[in-house]
């Protein structure tokens, strides 16, 4: 494989968060800007804003996206405290943003692929509000390769043009994280075949080229590896969690470059990461025929998984796509689609799921 926490006004942008749920068909949090202090600040705007929508209600859905075939909404806020969306819309990645304090951006076609066969993209700010994009363009034939491209906004510049940072066999679903100390973390997955797939990493410190792409599962023969997800902690860790057939798969990546060993996770399929105090890891999930699991791993530690009280005992597999932040004050709000929301108080206890987008 070749490798080519915030102002009142993160309120708005929380609200255009609501908007990727409804209008868009599956829920995703804000990721945050990969850094340890302005995470706090933001986080507890995250929290004020959630309470506030609970305490006054929610607003009504406003549609960004045009299409009716949109699906896999994912959302960003810059260090300005401005949502950008990402989605994908006939097999292309498009972007807008309310970046200019009131109404969404014309739709942008980032991918711009006249063969439509991108699947699903992500999308993160960092600190410098330098907006970063990936996606896949995949192409299921044999003998033809699949990319894993890379985009990149920079206020008063503009966007990058497209990279391929990844070429390879059947290439999908790449998750992204961004850090001002260590550059762009990428994980997506590769090799499809009758037996599955693998999970692999690709990086890109903040003045270097993109690295080549390695492989992070340890499973010798390719396993059912697939949605991978990302998080760097606050020494510069990349953690990467995945659903690796029949249950959660999890590693990290040391200081000095070593993938720890799979660490198999009680439940999650469909996992997402969120990291808490103490580099603590946290992981939403569902099994497929049964609830959503948080399942939550101190730094070293071992995993541990509960059940969220509350949560429909059959999810099947149209509920899922699932998202989690947390915040300073420890508490974790975890939603998924339906679209629920869950959150768990610092002392660990759950609230009753609320409905808070119904279409």
């Amino acid at each position: 494989m070749k490798a080519h926490h915030r102002s009142p006004s993160y309120f708005a942008a929380f609200l255009a968060l609501i908007v990727a749920f409804s209008s868009l068909n599956a829920p995703s949090f804000a990721n945050a800007p990969a850094k340890q202090s302005s995470r706090v600040t933001e986080s507890r705007s995250i929290a004020n804003a959630i309470e506030q929508q609970l305490a006054n209600g929610w607003s009504l859905p406003m549609r960004v996206a045009v299409a009716p075939a949109s699906s896999y909404p994912k959302i960003a806020i810059d260090n300005n405290s401005f949502a950008h969306v990402i989605w994908r819309e006939n097999g292309n990645i498009f972007y807008s943003t309310n970046s200019s304090g009131a109404e969404w951006s014309i739709p942008l076609n980032l991918s711009n692929n006249p063969s439509s066969n991108s699947i699903t993209g992500f999308i993160t700010s960092d600190v410098n509000g330098i907006v970063h994009v990936v996606w896949d363009i995949y192409n299921q034939d044999v003998g033809q390769d699949s990319f894993i491209i890379y985009r990149s906004f920079m206020p008063a510049v503009g966007w990058s043009p497209p990279t391929t940072i990844a070429t390879g066999y059947r290439l999908a679903g790449p998750s992204i994280a961004a850090s001002t100390a260590s550059g762009v973390h990428v994980v997506f997955i590769g090799g499809w075949n009758t037996s599955g797939a693998h999970v692999y990493y690709v990086h890109k410190s903040n003045t270097g080229p993109w690295e080549p792409a390695e492989r992070i599962t340890s499973d010798t023969a390719a396993n059912w590896n697939y949605s991978p997800h990302v998080i760097i902690d606050s020494l510069n860790r990349p953690h990467v969690a995945w659903w690796g057939n029949p249950q959660q798969k999890y590693s990290y990546r040391s200081q000095t470059g070593n993938w720890s060993t799979d660490e198999s996770v009680e439940a999650g399929n469909d996992p997402t990461l969120a990291l808490g105090s103490g580099n603590t890891v946290y992981s939403l999930g569902h099994n497929i025929w049964d609830s959503m699991y948080l399942c939550e791993r101190p730094d070293q530690g071992s995993w541990a998984c509960q059940k969220i009280p509350g949560s429909p005992d059959y999810l099947g597999v149209s509920l899922n796509q699932p998202s989690l932040i947390s915040d300073d004050q420890g508490r974790l709000y975890a939603v998924w689609r339906g679209v629920y929301l869950a959150i768990r108080s610092s002392s660990g206890t759950w609230q009753q799921p609320a409905l808070i987008a119904n279409g």
